[in-house]
């Protein structure tokens, strides 16, 4: 399974149990909102989401959500020289 598919599995298992596209996307910008979650499983989804969002931080992709869920593409998988 590759980065890009953990990262839309996690984020839908997220806005599953806080019902917030808003805050599940927060969740790949800041590592210190994470410490802050009550809950413990969102907890440890949330730092997955922001792993998953750090090791990719050097490749372009996009996050759109719509009613199936979230959805993670690369964008320009090759570059041109």
């Amino acid at each position: 399974m590759t980065v890009v598919k953990q990262l839309e599995k996690y984020l839908n298992k997220a806005v599953e149990i806080n019902d917030d596209y808003l805050v599940t996307l927060s969740y790949t910008e800041s590592s210190e909102a994470i410490l802050y979650i009550p809950n413990e499983k969102l907890k440890k989804i949330a730092a997955m989401i922001y792993l998953c969002s750090d090791f990719l931080r050097f490749v372009s992709y996009e996050i759109t959500y719509n009613a199936g869920g979230f959805e993670v593409n690369i964008i320009n998988p090759e570059t041109p020289f």
